[in-house]
This record gives C-alpha cells, structure tokens and sequence, in this order.
C-alpha cells in the first residue's frame, strides 16, 4: 500500500511538471532520472533498512505533500486567472455602455 502510495502521488507531480514545462519529456525524464538516483544513493527502501517502514514511510509522505502543494498552488492560479478574466470581461462591458468600472 505504502508503494502505491508513493506511485499516485507521482502521478501528480510528473503530471504537474509536465503541464507546467508546455508538455517537455525531457523535463519529466529528468525529474525521473534525479529521483532514482537519490533513492539509489539513499537506502530508503525497507529491503535495505533491515525491514524498516520509517525511511520509506518518511519518503513516500514528502512525495505526497509534494504532490497536494501542486495541486493547490496550480488551483489557485487557476482560479486567479479565472477571477482576473471575469474582472477584465466585466470592466469592458461596462466600458462599451459608457459607464466607468468600479476601483477594487
């Protein structure tokens, strides 16, 4: 469970990087590449820790936090985005009938 764990929240982050670099593979293989090569130098799995759950336990949590701050930080530009469209849409109709937009 603690692996497919780890795997989801993965899932996220490489989906995160790839949407944010335009769609770059290479971003995305890159990434890959440095997270293997920290789990290789860094005996995290339990095989290597005697059995130990905690390394791995510690690991697969940061990446879940990793993954929900992307997930948080691209809904609220979203939503900033979103706000700032509607704001820009609703100034310039009132532009268009002669009235002035409101000061926020």
């Amino acid at each position: 469970m603690l692996f497919l764990g780890g795997c989801i929240a993965e899932t996220f982050i490489y989906t995160w990087l790839f949407n944010g670099s335009g769609g770059s593979v290479p971003v995305c293989m890159v990434f890959h590449s440095a997270t293997n090569l920290a789990l290789t130098l860094t005996p995290v799995f339990p095989d290597r820790q005697g059995g130990k759950l905690l390394p791995y336990l510690l690991f697969t949590t940061v990446e879940a936090l990793i993954a929900l701050t992307a997930v948080l930080v691209t809904r609220c530009r979203q939503r900033t985005a979103r706000l700032a469209n509607i704001a820009e849409q609703g100034s310039s109709t009132l532009v268009k009938q002669g009235r002035s937009a409101p000061v926020v």
